[in-house]
């Protein structure tokens, strides 16, 4: 996807071996990418256990502009992530991450605090998101291990879907064409 190919990129250049899961083969990933075919539900499994990671970072879910945030499918994706970290405990890996989001805090007119701002997620896909990190804290037996949750905070660069805001703002500028911005959700 979007942030998991910028992070392949600086993987390689920092000189790291990388397995990329991806749904499809067409993946838009440097050649030294070793790709696994696959989703969480079917991962190749043996092929992560003879890649043996040192670290995973867990990026999927779903992120389909104007539908990611009330989308029910992100009960499945919430599942299917909590099964896939049970899955990956096995093989004991040195480092696990998984990416939340900015949409896991409360609103708030205070600066941000990472560790002290309060979460009050509002959406499915934040709910799910803060479903997955308590998960990880406190039931995903992953106390032996470091692990790290980082929230990604409204992306922008090269691959980014061009639905998506700051891309689509950015292609109607270019165009001439006057913007009206607004909310479609009430909070």
């Amino acid at each position: 996807g979007f942030i998991g190919r910028a992070f392949c990129r600086v993987a390689l250049e920092r000189g790291h071996r990388v397995l990329a899961l991806c749904r499809g083969t067409a993946a838009a990933l440097p050649p030294e990418v070793e790709i696994a075919q696959g989703t969480l539900v079917d991962t190749p499994w043996k092929q992560v256990e003879t890649f043996a990671p040192d670290a995973t970072l867990h990026l999927a879910w779903l992120a389909t502009p104007g539908s990611y945030l009330m989308s029910p499918e992100n009960a499945v994706w919430l599942d299917q992530s909590i099964t896939w970290f049970q899955r990956l405990q096995s093989m004991k890996p040195h480092h696990v991450a998984g990416a939340g989001t900015c949409f896991e805090y409360a609103a708030s007119a205070l600066p941000l605090q990472e560790s002290l701002s309060p979460l009050a997620p509002l959406f499915p896909y934040s709910q799910a998101k803060v479903s997955l990190f308590q998960w990880l804290r406190k039931e995903g037996g992953f106390s032996a291990m470091p692990w790290t949750w980082f929230r990604v905070f409204i992306p922008y660069g090269p691959g980014e879907h061009p639905n998506r805001l700051t891309s689509s703002l950015i292609t109607q500028l270019r165009a001439g064409n006057l913007l009206s911005l607004g909310t479609r959700y009430s909070l």
